[in-house]
C-alpha cells in the first residue's frame, strides 16, 4: 500500500481484487483506477455477502470522494442505491422515466415507479 494511504481506495486494482475476491464484479475498478474519470459499474453487489458489499460501497465512495470519479450504476436494489448515490434514474423499455436527487425519494418511491409500469405493460400484454 501506497505511503501515507489508509483503506481501501489507497490499494492498487490488482490488490483490491485480491483483498475482495470478487474479480468478476471489481474488473471496472481496477480499469477505472489506473486514471479514468468515470467509473461504469454493472450490478456491482450482485452475488456479494454483506461483508464484501460493504467493502465495495466503502470503496466506491471512497474514489467519488477522493479521486472525484463520475460513478454510473447499474444497480436493482434500491436501499443500497439510495445509500450510495447522489441523483437517481429508472430506465424502463430503454427509456429514462425518473430522475431525482436521491435524498428526494425512497425506496416506497421508486417501487411504486417499477410497479405501475410493470402493471401497465402486463395490461397491454392481454
Amino acid at each position: 500500500m501506497p505511503t501515507g494511504t489508509t483503506g481501501t481506495a489507497a490499494l492498487r486494482g490488482e490488490d483490491i481484487v485480491k483483498r475482495l475476491g470478487a474479480k468478476t464484479a471489481l474488473d471496472g475498478v481496477s480499469m477505472t483506477l489506473r486514471q479514468g474519470e468515470i467509473l461504469l459499474l454493472d450490478e456491482p453487489l450482485a452475488a456479494m455477502g454483506a461483508r464484501e458489499a460493504g467493502l465495495i460501497i466503502d470503496l466506491v465512495l471512497r474514489l467519488k470522494e477522493k479521486q472525484g470519479l463520475s460513478i454510473v450504476m447499474i444497480m436493482h436494489n434500491y436501499a443500497q442505491t439510495l445509500d450510495i448515490a447522489d441523483r437517481v434514474m429508472l430506465m424502463q423499455r430503454g427509456r429514462m422515466t425518473y430522475e431525482r436527487e436521491a435524498a428526494s425519494t425512497s425506496v416506497a418511491e421508486l417501487m411504486d415507479i417499477v410497479r405501475r409500469e410493470y402493471r401497465s405493460m402486463r395490461t397491454a400484454a392481454s
